[in-house]
């Protein structure tokens, strides 16, 4: 109990949103403080990505958000956000495996079909980019007719 509530109180305290008047190297020593006795828990592992990504490190924020979505593999919120960091990185070799990991989880999202081909198509896997392309393509055809 004690630990939960200690977690609770540094937490509220990270979240409150005055972390940016924190000296930055305190934040940081409160998050991994945090992590430490925390690293499996959701929120932990969103506070440090968010930290990096405010910091503009993308590179250092990608292993908080696949721990996140490790914990929590069916939000579509956090794989998007995985995705998208690491296109921007043009990391395309984690790109493809990542994207071929979730489209087991969400196999009606064509935005994983478009990063996949891309990810096939810059790792120059060229026929292999235009199947997956296609079957993201055809998957917002029968998205769109079913809403007809």
């Amino acid at each position: 109990m004690n630990s939960d509530l200690n977690f609770f109180k540094k937490t509220s305290l990270l979240n409150s949103g005055k972390y940016p008047n924190f000296p930055k190297n305190e934040y940081l020593i409160l998050l991994n403080e945090l992590y430490k006795q925390n690293s499996d828990r959701i929120l932990a592992n969103t506070l440090f990505a968010e930290y990096y990504l405010n910091d503009n490190n993308k590179k250092n924020a990608i292993p908080y958000i696949r721990k996140t979505l490790e914990l929590n593999p069916s939000d579509f919120n956090i794989a998007e956000m995985l995705f998208s960091l690491s296109y921007d990185l043009k990391d395309f070799t984690n790109l493809k495996n990542d994207t071929q990991k979730y489209l087991s989880y969400f196999p009606n999202q064509p935005k994983i079909y478009l990063y996949n081909g891309i990810a096939n198509y810059n790792l120059k896997d060229y026929t292999k980019a235009e199947k997956i392309l296609k079957n993201g393509k055809n998957l917002i055809i029968e998205i769109g007719r079913a809403h007809v």
